[in-house]
């Protein structure tokens, strides 16, 4: 069933700015609905007589003025709003204010008050209505917005507008406009308008969980041991993420590794390799990014040396020395040494073979592997050729 969130102000023929006794206001926004628990800002300039010198400005409630009073009461001090409430006007004609942390009680018709130092007061009306509601312009969902006014005229006569910027565009041509299925691109200003009048604007914001969620690291997801990296998250959500958790991958568990838009990991080591995610969440949902994989790169390292057969060797035999251990990236080259010199440069792969084995390859051997990393040596087996023959 439809939203129906706001309504256009009526159409009248006057613009933004009022006017009394030469006293000037300008409303930009003459109507607001917005949603409970934001923060609306609501832009005012004024300009008085060069005659009269301003004492004092203030806003207040239309409602709050009862009859009889010299002064409604001052926003900035009515209790229901003093820790609410912001001037955030200037000495250069600026009156703008804001009010934090909405209520449904909120919604009223806000004026703005002079106070002259000859004790004079001005009002100038209409204000600026508000309207808040509890109702959530979510994704998904549907909005109605009438267009009033005490004109007679027909359907067709009334256009509906949407600004991008300072442009606006006309949407459709009806005293009601119903977005079906709101998107986030229907978010901005509307209006509508009958011949050359036009109503203040109503602002639109389409809310939705976060989306589009991804995480990148710098500089590099490829690193060496000791370097650091900072990996970022971030999604595109309305109202803006409250909250992106970390998460790593080990093995079959996740475990939780902290909260922020950014993790960084200092003087990394080969145990903080592996899949990271991170989540984000408002108020409407969560969503958890896809995997990103830190690649930590290290020197070969534990490397030994086995031997085949196990068992005792027997001359004639044939032998094949294996170089193993732990490296990122691989080891992509091996030299082999037997009593500490180099064996001829042609025996360079993992595997050394000794065909036909005799007396005089009993020895110290080991293996030397190298990465683009570094190089480790393995420590060294000893190879004793047992003979053929058996004393009785």
């Amino acid at each position: 069933m439809p939203i129906q969130l706001c309504f256009c102000s009526e159409l009248y023929l006057f613009s933004d700015a009022q006017s009394q006794n030469g006293w000037i206001v300008q409303y930009p926004l003459q109507s607001i609905c917005i949603m409970t628990g934001n923060s609306v800002d609501i832009p005012c300039w004024y300009q008085n007589p060069s005659k009269q010198k301003v004492y004092r400005t203030f806003w207040y409630r239309y409602k709050d003025w009862m009859p009889g009073d010299k002064d409604p009461k001052d926003l900035a001090y009515d209790p229901e709003y003093r820790d609410r409430v912001e001037y955030l006007g200037d000495k250069n004609h600026s009156c703008a204010f804001r009010i934090k942390q909405l209520k449904r009680e909120d919604s009223d018709e806000y004026r703005f008050r002079f106070i002259t130092y000859w004790d004079e007061r001005y009002t100038v009306a209409p204000g600026v209505t508000l309207s808040v509601t509890g109702k959530l312009q979510l994704e998904g969902n549907s909005v109605i917005l009438i267009c009033r006014s005490n004109a007679t005229a027909s359907e067709n006569n009334y256009k509906w507008y949407k600004k991008n910027g300072i442009h606006a565009h006309e949407t459709k041509s009806s005293k009601t406009l119903i977005i079906k299925d709101i998107k986030p691109e229907h978010s901005g200003h509307y209006f509508c308008g009958i011949w050359s009048i036009t109503s203040t604007e109503v602002y639109i914001n389409v809310q939705y969980a976060p989306k589009n969620i991804s995480v990148i690291a710098f500089p590099s997801v490829n690193l060496k041991e000791r370097d650091s990296v900072t990996l970022t998250c971030g999604a595109k959500a309305n109202p803006e993420v409250e909250r992106y958790t970390w998460f790593k991958k080990n093995g079959e568990k996740i475990i939780e590794l902290g909260t922020g838009n950014n993790y960084t990991i200092t003087n990394i080591t080969s145990k903080d390799s592996g899949p990271y995610y991170c989540s984000g969440e408002n108020r409407h949902g969560t969503i958890n990014s896809t995997y990103l994989s830190v690649n930590v790169q290290y020197a070969p390292r534990e490397f030994s040396v086995s031997v085949s057969p196990s068992g005792g060797i027997m001359m004639g035999d044939s032998v094949t020395l294996t170089c193993s251990g732990d490296a990122n990236p691989p080891a992509k080259s091996y030299q082999w040494f037997k009593d500490e010199i180099l064996i001829s440069p042609g025996v360079s792969g993992q595997n050394y073979t000794i065909n036909n084995i005799k007396f005089e390859h009993n020895g110290r051997y080991k293996c030397n592997a190298t990465n683009d990393i570094g190089s480790h040596f393995s420590p060294a087996v000893f190879i004793f050729v047992e003979s053929m023959f058996t004393s009785f």
